[in-house]
């Protein structure tokens, strides 16, 4: 029996998309017998404790987030024949079940005895579509839930370095995502970010196992500290189906600005105290006026643009060395944070 589909735009062009119920909740029990929910959250924003805490805790990757639209590609098989099938992560409202689109790639056959691969679709500078592959889910029918990142990230190369050759008719190029230690984050933003063909929006700290939440880190809009190239014209929009609503244009910089700077509500009386820099990703202790005093907390850091500064604040300190700056307590996360100067800070005594 022929695989029941309709014909839908994506990606610029003409794709099929598959309208079998039963053969979509096969499909994504599947994909839950490698250990994933189709429509599952597995991320945080960087301002939840819960993902600063896991920072702390387990060792991460770090890699630039485009804000595309989240798709499994899924390598498998239907009535002997090797099909590659783009699995929505979100559903349509109005619907039931996420869309299962199918489109032909050239891949290697052993794939489709059950390969998945997680991603996100977007649309570069010259107005092309690019599937960017963030992360290994199952290989040739092998679950990669407890490979470690390493072991993952070296099978997607080895995929499509040997065993996938690009064809005219696909409606996407391939590529796999660049990834670096949380400690070159700085250099990832000047360097790669810039010279991206689509606009990196955010950046992501990727646990090496797949049974921790990854964290999520908004990179601040046009115009503001620490902006990434151009404007935020849909460089990384959604691929658009006949009859789709349009998303909400972007927040504006001033929103993001705005976001940015607010932080959780705080109490208490803003004091002078010592700052030192900490072993892990944005990790910084607070302590009592005067050289030596052991820390009395830790620090808050509420944005990326608050990170930036902070490491260009410290990047030429030894790892002891306090800086002094204004805080306060923050009563809803039990962590200071810093009410700016206008001037720097100065080295504490």
């Amino acid at each position: 029996m022929a695989l029941l589909t309709k014909e839908i735009s994506f990606c610029g062009g003409v794709a099929q998309n598959i309208v079998d119920a039963e053969f979509k909740e096969e499909l994504a029990q599947l994909i839950a017998g490698y250990g994933f929910g189709v429509l599952e959250k597995r991320s945080d924003r960087f301002e939840d404790p819960r993902a600063q805490d896991l920072l702390r805790r387990v060792p991460h990757l770090v890699c630039l987030r485009a804000h595309g639209n989240p798709y499994f590609m899924l390598l498998t098989r239907y009535q002997d024949k090797n099909v590659c099938i783009f699995v929505d992560k979100k559903v349509q409202t109005g619907y039931t079940q996420p869309r299962m689109i199918t489109a032909p790639f050239c891949f290697a056959s052993d794939l489709f005895t059950g390969t998945l691969l997680d991603g996100e679709m977007v649309r570069d500078d010259n107005g092309d579509w690019v599937f960017l592959l963030n992360d290994l889910c199952a290989y040739q029918g092998e679950s990669a839930y407890d490979w470690k990142l390493f072991q993952r990230l070296d099978a997607i190369s080895d995929v499509l370095e040997k065993k996938y050759r690009p064809i005219l008719v696909q409606p996407c190029a391939v590529q796999v995502k660049r990834y670096c230690k949380v400690t070159q984050v700085a250099g990832l933003l000047d360097g790669l970010a810039q010279q991206l063909p689509y606009r990196a929006r955010g950046i992501t700290f990727k646990p090496i196992y797949w049974r921790f939440k990854e964290t999520y880190m908004e990179l601040p809009g046009p115009g503001d500290p620490g902006a990434t190239k151009g404007g935020g014209d849909g460089s990384g929009t959604a691929p658009q189906e006949e009859g789709q609503t349009k998303k909400q244009p972007p927040a504006t910089p001033q929103k993001l600005a705005n976001r940015a700077a607010q932080g959780p509500p705080a109490v208490t009386v803003v004091v002078h105290a010592g700052v030192s820099r900490d072993n892990y990703p944005d990790g910084y202790r607070v302590h009592a006026r005067g050289g030596g005093a052991p820390p009395v907390g830790a620090l808050y850091v509420r944005s990326l643009a608050e990170s930036l500064r902070l490491y260009d604040a410290f990047k030429a300190l030894p790892p002891a060395k306090q800086l002094v700056f204004q805080v306060k307590l923050n009563a809803a996360f039990g962590k200071y944070q810093i009410v700016w100067p206008a001037a720097a800070p100065a080295a504490a005594s």
